[in-house]
């Protein structure tokens, strides 16, 4: 790395609107320079936060609306499908199941963590997801829409339901 002392700095502005920037600078003023190998920058970001929430939607190439963690605790919703009825287009009717944009359960597709769930009923589905608390979901994300990340076999919705994942050891063992 070369550091050097700026001695005389000129801005112009031409008549087609371009700026053009001039400088004088002496090469003999750094003379204990040191290197550096790298620069490692670490960090972590909390994806339970309807902040971080918006943010990715925001940056989104694909269409996908989001339920977090924290909005799930705020509104108090103790199941997952009572989570997904805080979403536009999405009913629900006692006994059928989810309801999408009028399409019912059949049409629709259940991810849990990005990987397809079975069902553990032969005439439904997906998971009756009454039988999922709120309490180990992170994040429950929406698609109604295709893209090439998606399994083809839905034309309601697919529900991708993340978990928490544990930042801190909450068990410690020692011998004895």
């Amino acid at each position: 790395m070369n550091f050097r002392k700026l001695s005389i700095a000129v801005l112009f502005l031409t008549t087609s609107g371009t700026v053009l920037y001039a400088q004088e600078t002496k090469k003999d003023t750094a003379k204990s320079e040191k290197k550096i190998e790298g620069v490692v920058i670490q960090g972590n970001s909390s994806k339970k936060t309807e902040t971080a929430v918006l943010v990715e939607q925001k940056k989104a190439i694909i269409q996908k609306q989001a339920v977090s963690a924290e909005e799930i605790s705020r509104k108090g919703i103790s199941n997952v499908e009572q989570g997904l009825t805080k979403v536009t287009g999405i009913t629900t009717v006692e006994g059928r199941g989810l309801f999408v944009r009028g399409l019912e359960e059949r049409y629709n597709y259940l991810l849990i963590n990005g990987l397809g769930s079975p069902s553990n009923n032969p005439f439904q589905k997906i998971i009756a997801l009454k039988q999922f608390p709120t309490d180990v979901v992170g994040k429950l994300n929406i698609y109604k829409t295709f893209n090439s990340n998606l399994y083809g076999d839905f034309a309601g919705a697919t529900f991708d339901i993340e978990t928490l994942t544990i930042d801190k050891p909450f068990t410690k063992l020692n011998s004895v």
